[in-house]
């Protein structure tokens, strides 16, 4: 690795060339950077001159741009300049959750993130809720999809950062028609840039049977909904999803359309389509430099199209995820340091910072202020993803379990032959799927209670008596249950909670069995199982449970009472 420090200027300038450490201190703050040797990308940079360290992760393309921050909020905050230096290392917004969960203690204490993953780590504790200091102000100065994409239940606990992270389509304009296409009033058809590409032997590149983020845009069209709901801890307690559906036919149907003809390639990869043969990418704004350099003038930018299936004069508008990134701080033990990393993940997200961002790297701003900023108004890219924004759908939390469902939907689609049947049968399986995903959170248990002979209950007259609830919901409870044991011979009553496979449960004190009713002595038959054996009598028992590390909630006392056989 090469090191090398660089002085920069004020927000919005230029930085000056490369020079040496302590040659360039007339600027204040030195930035040092870190660059690979092999590919010359900043890998990491330093700011400030203080000994206490503050972590912070952004994209390798944004180090300059943060450095550049943090060196003002040095030069404006001078007691965190004199004990804190800044280390601001490349980690992407996509794999920073889980390097977060991973090891939280040792991660970030600032770090950008992508929406989605914001319910894993508020689930683990993970991130600190934004500051009752700046609350007002970011919910007031940011849109409101960016200020949601933050929360949890009720509470805010990221930065916004940007409200660009969703699709639209790059095309070359050099392919005859295409341009015309695109431009048609009412938009363009998907049978039209099919028969298109076709005659030119051209592809159209759109990631549907590898990707759920890009293949909803197909059943958020036809008016399909999939919206799950968190609580205050991160925690799924609820999901709305009506894709198995005759809408979600529909969109099935117009899926296939295109996976299925000889033009399709599956892939987001704008840079390496364009480079092979690729007439039509669907991505977004991260991708806007490289088609640049590939297609040059020939760079054209558009909403998504519309389609209709067996020729039927509907169309449906293709939709999709309108997303957000954001700016986490990590769970701190250390009061300082947390008061800091709020007070810089405030200043680095603010109007100038988002500004910086959009002039740099053309990353799109969450800040209302500077979205009616004229050249963020006039660019291009952005206008073309706020036309495609206007039919997509915001991005809410989403377990990370339903992704890998709708990967799953998307190459059986491929894979089905195109029939009503085959469809169908596609979206009855994701459906069923998305039962074992919230199952965890709500789902059915049994209370069996009976008599026992020699712990076989398989004979006559040993027979369990079954109880059945439902438990939804998260959060702690203790549950009281009376039951009631009569003509009970000693070692021959009991009773047990049987729990789906993911589940756990502990009984009040934390243990698998902390204490019996009087009378009674406590056993256990495996961990799905409390039994308890003793003398006839009547006996409340008091459990704390815990499914899926997930505390219930919502259960009301109950009262069973059984008569038990002796031995």
């Amino acid at each position: 690795m090469k090191k090398f420090s660089r002085c920069l200027a004020l927000v919005g300038l230029a930085a000056v060339s490369v020079g040496a450490v302590g040659a360039l201190t007339s600027c204040g703050n030195d930035i040092e950077y870190e660059y690979d040797e092999e590919t010359g990308e900043i890998i990491e940079s330093t700011v400030g001159d203080g000994d206490t360290e503050l972590k912070l992760w952004c994209p390798s393309n944004a180090i300059e741009t943060t450095s550049q921050l943090v060196s003002d909020f040095c030069k404006e905050y001078n007691n965190f300049r004199k004990d804190y230096h800044v280390r601001i290392i490349a980690q992407g917004e996509g794999d920073a959750a889980t390097n977060v969960i991973t090891d939280v203690t040792s991660s970030a204490d600032v770090f950008f993130f992508a929406q989605d993953q914001l319910a894993r780590l508020v689930q683990v504790g993970a991130l600190s809720k934004v500051s009752s200091t700046y609350v007002d102000d970011v919910t007031a100065r940011n849109d409101v999809g960016s200020v949601a994409a933050g929360t949890s239940g009720d509470t805010l606990y990221a930065y916004p950062l940007t409200s660009d992270n969703g699709y639209f389509a790059f095309y070359d304009k050099s392919v005859p028609g295409l341009q015309e296409e695109f431009e048609r009033e009412g938009g363009p058809r998907q049978e039209e840039l099919i028969r298109i590409c076709d005659e030119n032997n051209k592809l159209i590149s759109f990631e549907l049977d590898n990707s759920g983020w890009y293949l909803a845009s197909y059943f958020f069209a036809t008016g399909c909904v999939s919206e799950w709901t968190t609580d205050d801890d991160g925690t799924f307690v609820s999901r709305v999803d009506t894709w198995n559906s005759d809408a979600g036919l529909i969109a099935a149907q117009g899926a296939y359309e295109l996976m299925s003809s000889r033009i399709y390639s599956g892939s987001s990869d704008a840079a390496g389509q364009f480079n092979s043969n690729a007439a039509i990418v669907v991505s977004g704004t991260w991708d806007t430099s490289a088609v640049q350099n590939i297609l040059g003038p020939n760079m054209g930018v558009s909403e998504l199209w519309s389609f209709t299936v067996d020729g039927g004069e509907t169309y449906y508008h293709l939709s999709g995820f309108s997303g957000y990134k954001l700016v986490g701080v990590r769970q701190n033990a250390d009061g300082n340091l947390n008061v800091w990393s709020h007070t810089l993940a405030n200043y680095i997200t603010d109007y100038a910072g988002q500004m910086l961002r959009f002039n740099e790297l053309g990353w799109g701003p969450s800040n209302l202020k500077a979205q009616a900023e004229p050249e963020v108004q006039a660019d291009e890219v952005l206008s073309a993803l706020n036309a495609q924004n206007a039919y997509a759908i915001p991005q809410g939390q989403f377990p990370n379990d339903w992704w890998d469902v709708t990967v799953t939907l998307g190459a059986s689609i491929r894979g089905s032959g195109g029939t009503e049947d085959g469809l169908w049968a596609c979206l009855e399986t994701y459906d069923a799927s998305l039962d074992s995903i919230l199952a965890p959170y709500e789902a059915e248990y049994i209370l069996l209670c009976g008599g026992m002979n020699n712990w076989d209950n398989s004979s006559a007259g040993n027979a369990e008596t079954e109880f059945l609830y439902t438990i939804t919901g998260a959060g702690s409870v203790n549950w009281t249950v009376e039951v009631t044991f009569s003509d009970c011979s000693t070692d021959a009553c009991y009773f047990r909670f049987i729990f789906p496979d993911t589940w756990s449960y502990t009984v009040a004190g934390g243990s698998a069995l902390t204490s019996a009713p009087e009378g009674f002595t406590a056993a256990t038959e495996g961990y799905d199982n409390i039994i308890y054996s003793g003398v006839a009598g009547t006996y409340g028992i008091t459990l704390t449970c815990t499914l899926g590390g997930d505390l219930l909630t919502e259960v009301s006392n109950a009262s069973v009472v059984i008569t038990a056989h002796s031995a």
